[in-house]
Formats: structure tokens, sequence, C-alpha cells
């Protein structure tokens, strides 16, 4: 559902190329709701980073809306934060 409400809000459709559908994509919006759940949920990046096999770095880049989001990353970071949040719990 999360990743449902990121998505209508930081994909606008502006115009139509060539009898194509154009999206923009707030990549930056993407990044900053990204965070904000990951802070809520008290899960370290360094963790997340290391759950989905990718740097820091990429993540803090994909956060602060340096490099783009796509889908299945999307899915995948939500996918490990709450995991994370879980096993936390757990202990």
């Amino acid at each position: 559902m999360m990743l449902k409400r990121i998505v209508e809000k930081s994909v606008t459709i502006p115009s139509q190329a060539f009898g194509e559908l154009v999206l923009e994509v707030d990549h930056k919006f993407i990044g900053e709701r990204m965070k904000a759940d990951r802070l809520y949920r008290g899960v370290r990046a360094m963790d997340v980073a290391k759950k989905l096999s990718v740097s820091k770095t990429l993540v803090n880049f994909l956060e602060n809306g340096k490099r783009s989001w796509t889908l299945e990353l999307m899915k995948s970071y939500l996918e490990a934060v709450r995991e994370l949040e879980r096993t936390k719990k757990k202990k």
C-alpha cells in the first residue's frame, strides 16, 4: 500500500510524445519518503544495503534522489526494511 501511495504522489503525466505517454518521476520525493519510512521503523541504511546486496552509498544516493528508483528496487527496499524491522522486534 505504501508503494502505491509513493508512486501516485511522485508521478506526473505532463504530455504525450509521439503518441506515447510520457511520465515524469520525482525520484527525490520517492527517496525522501523511503528514507522517512526506514527511519520511522528504526532500520539503519547499512542494514538495508546488506540485505539488498548493494553499497550503503547506493542506498544513500537513492534516498537523496541522486539515483533513479525502479519499481522492482522500491519493492525490494520496502520488503527489506519491513523484514529488518520484524527481525529487530524479535530480539
